[in-house]
């Protein structure tokens, strides 16, 4: 038998032991209780542990309404039957509004027991339901994104959200649902007409279609938030829109790691490019290296011939053109960032100066402005001097061919001041132009990219103007917005850098070797004879030699008073020569002075700081030569 706890409102003994009866009759085997007030309902119901309650609709001090009204008050949800001798329809359809399940006259209990067993699958049911629905809220509460139901014509009519939308937006469920344009307001004006036409879209599709948007929304506080919005049509007919089911994510922070690694992916493609280039240019110039060099001494030389007659000025321009040639593979070495470079004492201010002498009059043709402000306390900065000018010529002449194109008035202005509490000196380089679209901010500084027309540019100024600037150990930034034009923000160390490789300085007090004795060593015979003329017009003699064995048994024959010596030879390189030649006459390790035509590889830098020597670089000219060669004879000299 089943077991009923059942609670009995009924006045008359007799009318509850009917009840029992039939009850018994049906198989159940009930426990119950019989109450005819008010207060005694009451204290049985705080009791608890009922299955069912039945009630008889009037009673002398009680009544069904009275009943149904308790009932309802503590949120029971058990089965309410009315059993009743006098109820009418009306009463009968009053009492199932207010919240009783089922009523039936006294004369007619043969439909008790079928009842009863309904109402109480039905109450197992519901609590069945209520369980499921908790664990469901709880699901739903636990889940990281917020999920949604709206209108099917209108994204913004939300008839549910998920309380997680407050901890998202800063807007509680409630102010959602209560106001439809909630959500239009809060997707982001520069998103706004594509989700709309986007879910648009999916409205007009067939079936349960599904859709995933990601777009920006705007939190309380004017946070930017980035969402994933996943959301399918459910129709409950063919062709019938019933509503809309979405779950919206919050992925700002992965959109942000996915920023972030393509830029990392992108920095990678532009390292491996300019790595690639990288070797391009350092081969070129490479090869460049020794026929300047050649080309640059030789007309030292000639000028110096022809010094006072009219072909003297012819020379100069050759020797300016080499010079210029010299330069611009200097700076490939530089934008490849095989070449560190020559640092010296360099004022800013004189500089700037120069640079602006230079440019003023083609800025003045254009209709340009240029204001020039540097401040009076600019330190020296130890730089390539060379470099750091044809750095600011790029970022001036860059902006100049922005200028020219645009209205007046047009303004340019060239900026530095001295940071003591970052120890940087500063340069920024501004223009009032049309200012650089966002699509071509990320690949300013790419080798080869350029916005000018075919002809008019390369794509290598910003990279070799940012390759200047690390190769100072520096940052170079632009910042802009469309319309109202841009800077750029070069930032220097000022702290003192010691050079890389030694340089002998010069000591007025110790004269050079008159007549020295020097043994030049070069694979390549036009260098090598190029460097020995340069030397025996200043008053030295020479010999020369082709490879380091040639130039040890030289070195067994006679006494030198300086060395130099290629860096890259066939057979005996310069450095193992150098290494042999030390270890069997010592006083030699002071007296050798580098010629190096290559890139300067690691193993090349750490073999000229090992040793401490001074180098010449090419392509060089005569007055390298000359400079380091005295410098070098009077260390000699002091040492002697």
């Amino acid at each position: 038998m089943e077991r009923l706890r059942a609670l009995i409102a009924e006045d008359d003994e007799d009318d509850c032991a009917l009840v029992l009866r039939e009850l018994a009759r049906g198989g159940y085997d009930v426990t119950h209780e019989r109450v005819d007030t008010a207060e005694a309902m009451e204290l049985a119901l705080d009791r608890g542990g009922w299955d069912i309650l039945f009630s008889d609709f009037r009673m002398p001090r009680f009544s069904a309404p009275e009943v149904v009204a308790l009932y309802r008050k503590r949120g029971l949800d058990i089965p309410l039957i009315i059993v009743s001798g006098t109820i009418g329809e009306e009463q009968a359809v009053e009492s199932l509004k207010a919240g009783a399940h089922d009523f039936l006259l006294k004369d007619r209990l043969a439909r008790l027991c079928p009842a009863v067993a309904r109402e109480l699958r039905d109450s197992e049911m519901r609590r069945a339901r209520r369980r499921a629905e908790e664990r469901y809220r709880v699901l739903v509460e636990q889940i990281p994104a917020v999920l949604y139901i709206s209108a099917p014509d209108d994204l913004g009519e939300v008839l549910y959200v998920s309380p997680q939308i407050e901890a998202m937006f800063g807007f509680p469920a409630r102010d959602w649902t209560a106001d439809p344009g909630l959500w239009a307001r809060q997707t982001h004006p520069d998103d706004r007409t594509r989700v709309d036409a986007e879910f648009a879209a999916l409205r007009e599709r067939g079936g349960e279609a599904t859709h995933t948007a990601e777009y920006r929304m705007l939190a309380r506080d004017g946070r930017v938030l980035w969402v994933r919005d996943e959301a399918r049509m459910v129709r409950a007919e063919e062709r019938t829109v019933a509503r809309l089911q979405g779950i919206l994510q919050d992925v700002t922070e992965l959109k942000r790691t996915q920023e972030q690694m393509a830029r990392q992916q992108e920095a990678l493609h532009q390292t491996e490019k300019i790595a690639a280039m990288g070797q391009l240019l350092a081969g070129v110039a490479h090869e460049l290296n020794n026929p300047l060099s050649v080309v640059l001494g030789q007309s030292a030389l000639l000028r110096r011939a022809v010094a006072g007659r009219p072909e003297e000025v012819r020379v100069e321009r050759m020797e300016q053109a080499a010079a210029r040639c010299a330069r611009i593979v200097k700076s490939f070495l530089a934008l490849a960032r095989h070449q560190p470079p020559s640092r010296s004492a360099v004022a800013i201010d004189t500089l700037i100066g120069e640079v602006v002498e230079l440019l003023i009059y083609p800025l003045r043709v254009d209709g340009i402005e240029l204001h020039v402000d540097v401040a009076p306390d600019v330190p020296k900065l130890s730089a390539d001097g060379h470099q750091l000018q044809q750095m600011l010529i790029n970022l001036l002449s860059n902006a100049h061919h922005v200028l020219k194109r645009g209205e007046a008035p047009r303004r340019l202005s060239l900026t530095s001041w001295h940071e003591p509490a970052t120890g940087l000196l500063a340069i920024d380089v501004a223009d009032n132009g049309p200012g650089i679209p966002p699509e071509v901010m990320g690949r300013l500084f790419e080798p080869f990219f350029t916005t000018k027309p075919v002809g008019e540019g390369t794509g290598l100024g910003l990279s070799l103007c940012r390759g200047i600037v690390e190769g100072h150990d520096g940052t170079i930034t632009v910042e802009s917005q469309v319309g109202r034009g841009a800077v750029f923000h070069v930032r220097l160390p000022v702290v003192p850098v010691v050079p890389r490789y030694a340089v002998v300085p010069a000591d007025a007090q110790t004269p050079a070797l008159r007549s020295a004795h020097i043994l030049v060593v070069d694979d390549e015979a036009t260098v090598a004879e190029l460097v020995a003329d340069i030397v025996s017009a200043d008053g030295h003699r020479v010999k020369t030699a082709g490879d380091g064995a040639a130039a040890l048994r030289l070195l067994e024959a006679a006494r030198f008073d300086l060395v130099l010596a290629d860096m890259r030879m066939p057979g005996l390189s310069g450095p193992e020569f150098y290494r042999q030649a030390v270890a069997r006459w010592p006083q030699l390790g002071r007296r050798f002075v580098f010629l190096t035509g290559d890139t300067l590889a690691a193993d090349t830098r750490e073999f000229l700081a090992s040793t401490q020597r001074p180098h010449l670089a090419k392509p060089f000219d005569a007055s390298d030569v000359s400079r380091v060669v005295g410098e070098s004879l009077r260390e000699v000299a002091g040492a002697a």
